[in-house]
């Protein structure tokens, strides 16, 4: 059963304009349905994993909610899909080329053999976003939705912050709190200035992290903007921790999809970021 499940009486309305948004990761299986003919969101819900020691208790765990869940065998017009990780890269267009994603991914991390490559165009700054998914997860998917379309955690998130639809993001820093790792974006001057994931534990790995990155792009921490998003991004004791170094911490302002959606209202729309953003990818 669900953990979280809303669903409103007009989503029955939808179903030839339906696009579905997933996300996955260790933690759990989430997802959103959105109508392109109304531009809402019709439902949410999230499941949480158990126990899951082995790669073939994530598996079916995964394959568990995908054949069983009904909102999950309906059509939809578009799938969108996301397996969180930390394997990813920003490519600029004039340098990107499918030949060399390999060799430019483990520039930067270990490329296992079951890892396969995808990337998304991202608006905004004339990049490509290499990342990897396991294999046997982009398996699962496809033989249940042919034509999904994968996409990295962190591609809501730079679309988004590059998209103008929230201007008070180009002088920003924005952290998307994942398990254990986070990603972190800094605009500035109206443009991008760093794309970048760091592993973390606690309160004190999070803020050495961001404080080394402020500090090496000069971004004074006391007059610049923070938005937290993601699954931690509500814990109030981590938070709290970080606050007198970083006071100005917002949260980031609603799209009009997620504002006018009547099942988010019991929702904390920042938790739960990348799968509720996704609609915004191409």
């Amino acid at each position: 059963m669900p953990e979280i499940n809303l669903v409103d009486a007009d989503l029955k309305n939808y179903y030839d304009t339906a696009e579905i948004s997933i996300q996955v990761n260790l933690n759990g299986f989430s997802f959103c349905i959105h109508s392109t003919d109304d531009n809402r969101i019709h439902a949410f819900r999230q499941y949480s994993f158990r126990q899951v020691l082995l790669q073939e208790d994530l598996l079916n765990n995964i394959s568990d909610i995908l054949y069983k869940d009904d909102l999950l065998r309906l059509h939809y017009k578009k799938v969108r899909v996301i397996y969180t990780g930390r394997k990813s890269t920003l490519v600029p267009d004039e340098f990107f080329s499918m030949d060399k994603l390999k060799s430019i991914l483990e520039f930067n991390q270990p490329i296992d053999d079951l890892d396969e490559i995808h990337y998304n165009a991202i608006a905004g700054c004339r990049s490509q976003l290499a990342f990897t998914i396991p294999t046997y997860f982009a398996g699962l998917i496809t033989d249940k939705f042919p034509g999904a379309g994968f996409y990295s955690q962190a591609s809501p998130l730079l679309t988004y912050s590059l998209s103008g639809e929230e201007k008070a993001l180009t002088g920003s820093v924005i952290v998307q709190l994942n398990k254990d790792f986070f990603d972190i974006i800094v605009n500035a001057e109206n443009r991008l200035k760093l794309y970048n994931t760091f592993l973390y534990v606690d309160a004190s790995d999070l803020l050495y992290f961001i404080l080394y990155v402020c500090r090496q792009l000069k971004i004074d921490t006391k007059q610049t903007p923070f938005y937290f998003t993601g699954e931690y991004s509500s814990d109030d004791a981590l938070i709290r921790e970080i606050r007198p170094y970083i006071p100005l911490i917002q949260s980031i302002e609603k799209p009009d999809y997620l504002l006018q959606s009547t099942v988010l209202k019991k929702l904390d729309p920042d938790r739960f970021f990348s799968v509720l953003y996704l609609v915004m990818c191409v």
